[in-house]
């Protein structure tokens, strides 16, 4: 269960009707999409870093910077610093100053084309695999 006042953002790749589903039961040909998930992670976590630059009371959020494992094809970037959830969406006295969902913006298009790469790979695998 997250830490109330934690701020995550999640990468999974979900799969629907017999395409990318009959392709995530072989572990063989996923791990590149979970490669491609994890990078993508690692990046919208240093994209935060990068963001809080200078700009980070002693450091604490930057340094609680950390991506998770989730379920299979599941990232999570994620802050268990009290003032992650503030920071993000601002409270009564505090004017929000977003960090996160910005770095995953930043981080989208870079993320998108690992991901069809991933994906590109992983229907020619199976296509010359299927045609043997």
């Amino acid at each position: 269960m997250p830490m109330r006042g934690a701020r995550s953002v999640r990468l999974t790749a979900r799969s629907q009707g017999n395409g990318l589903c009959g392709l995530s039961r072989r572990l063989d040909q996923t791990e590149g999409l979970d490669r491609a998930l994890r990078a993508g992670a690692e990046q919208v976590r240093d994209e935060a870093r990068e963001a809080l630059q200078g700009d980070d009371e002693g450091g604490a959020l930057t340094r609680s910077l950390q991506v998770e494992r989730g379920r299979p094809l599941s990232y999570r970037v994620v802050s268990k610093a009290p003032i992650a959830w503030f920071r993000e969406f601002g409270a009564l006295r505090r004017a929000q100053r977003p960090w996160l969902q910005p770095a995953l913006e930043r981080a989208r298009p870079p993320i998108l084309a690992r991901v069809r790469q991933a994906l590109g790979r992983m229907v020619r695998s199976r296509s010359s695999g299927s045609q043997s």
